[in-house]
């Protein structure tokens, strides 16, 4: 496995480890500070206090940052290999994290009907969390039954507007709705968008504007992918 993401599995469950040892010390600190507070005049109290909450309310803040790094890591990285690496390697005891990271995994892969098949069996109160995977897959598929049903009534899915102007065969809209988005922050998402904007062009029967959108997918590095979605390119 590249050696940049083995640095960074380890730079991740070194930083879990410092935070931990870091709580349990403020944690300790804490208790030892405020167990003499009673003895201390007002204005004495409040210094304290207010030093204390504040470096603990930063370590809560890194803490939630840091539980979200697997999710960061997975989701900026374009290749299916170090998808699976890092999802072994990071959440074996997390066993919703495993199927949600298991679930982009065969879709960065291009296997739609894994993928959808293992978002498919949250209960529907986790369900909604994963809207727009959920909404990839179907779309990929070409099931705009499904796709309509799961983001007509929703707002939880980035691509509505697209979705609706694409399943209403109405391709220019749909690339207005595109360009009116923000670049995507994560690479994954990024070649996602690549791919609609290659697929509408396609429709729109522009071939050189769709082959432009895949090579961007290419440069993603995402090869396996593209080619299951752009098999006559």
């Amino acid at each position: 496995m590249n050696n940049e993401y083995e640095k960074s599995v380890r730079s991740y469950k070194n930083k879990r480890f410092t935070y931990i040892v870091v709580a349990i010390c403020l944690i300790s600190i804490t208790i030892i500070v405020f167990s003499g507070l009673p003895q201390l005049e007002s204005v004495s109290v409040i210094v304290p206090f207010i030093i204390v909450m504040a470096v603990l309310v930063w370590l809560a803040l890194a803490l939630i940052r840091l539980s979200l790094s697997l999710s960061l890591y997975m989701v900026n990285s374009c290749n299916p290999e170090k998808f699976k690496y890092l999802y072994t390697s990071l959440a074996p005891n997390n066993q919703q994290g495993m199927n949600f990271m298991s679930a982009q995994y065969y879709l960065g892969i291009g296997e739609f009907e894994v993928s959808l098949d293992i978002l498919n069996r949250f209960p529907e109160q986790v369900q909604y969390k994963y809207t727009e995977f959920i909404a990839y897959n179907y779309f990929f598929l070409n099931d705009f039954s499904d796709l309509e049903k799961r983001i007509i009534k929703t707002d939880k899915s980035y691509y509505k507007e697209f979705y609706i102007a694409y399943i209403n065969s109405d391709y220019n809209k749909a690339i207005e709705e595109l360009n009116k988005l923000n670049k995507p922050q994560f690479r994954f998402h990024e070649m996602i968008k690549y791919a609609f904007y290659a697929l509408t062009y396609q429709k729109l029967e522009n071939i050189e504007e769709a082959r432009k959108y895949i090579e961007k997918c290419k440069e993603l590095d995402h090869s396996t992918f593209i080619g299951k979605m752009f098999v006559d390119f």
